[in-house]
């Protein structure tokens, strides 16, 4: 549906294949499928039924579709923590799920993949963080361990810088100033909240107009994503 939907506009728009981690075989197959069909990125949710899968073994197969396809993969948190002592929290907990353990576990998933290797198996895997990054651009400092990969030895951080891009969903004109200041100028997307939870579009096209020079972060930002989209 989606396919059809935007095949009149494929000069601007193009498709994001969202995978079930809960069939990896399957999950490969769609890659494989919506690629036929101009799909051009994969969103993926770092965990199945609350467990963190995407540092183990089974997610291999994905992670070398991906690669092969040259796509990027647009990280999100599911923000439905499994922790049976949220529901004693008003409203079952779902206030404390959105606003800090989806940020968490996007955390926590980004350590895994660096810590496990992912990327010296991959190394021209690219990934795009939701919601400005979360809480990752200000834990920098913190990613001071090093990798033991098959190069010698990297810091966490310079992986991270290699590897990982920042939208500007939900940002406002201070956090997106932030955010180009320490991940630097290549590594930010255009990204938005649209008809979600934090804001419409409006919002995130405020954030860079509120920049010293906003046409020099669109300019950034649309070169950014064609290299990242390969278009």
């Amino acid at each position: 549906i989606l396919a059809e939907r935007i095949a009149p506009h494929t000069n601007r728009l193009a498709g994001v294949t969202a995978l079930s981690l809960q069939n990896i075989e399957s999950s490969v197959k769609e890659l494989q499928r919506t690629a036929a069909q101009g799909f051009r990125a994969a969103l993926l949710y770092p965990t199945v039924d609350g467990e963190m899968v995407a540092d183990l073994p089974l997610m291999e197969p994905i992670y070398a579709k991906l690669s092969e396809l040259g796509w990027p993969i647009f990280l999100h948190g599911a923000g439905s923590a499994k922790d049976p002592t949220l529901k004693r929290l008003e409203d079952g907990g779902v206030g404390v799920a959105y606003a800090v353990l989806s940020d968490a576990e996007i955390s926590e998933c980004v350590a895994r993949m660096i810590a496990s290797g992912v990327f010296d198996r991959y190394p021209d895997l690219r990934i795009v963080i939701r919601s400005s990054g979360g809480g990752l651009p200000l834990l920098l400092h913190r990613f001071f361990w090093k990798h033991k990969g098959p190069t010698g030895e990297q810091r966490y951080s310079d992986i991270f810088l290699e590897h990982f891009l920042i939208d500007c969903a939900s940002s406002d004109g201070r956090t997106l100033a932030f955010l180009i200041d320490v991940m630097g100028e290549e590594r930010i997307v255009f990204g938005s909240d649209y008809c979600g939870g934090l804001g419409a579009l409006k919002k995130c096209l405020a954030a860079v107009d509120q920049q010293p020079s906003p046409d020099h972060v669109k300019s950034f930002t649309e070169k950014n994503s064609r290299r990242l989209l390969r278009i």
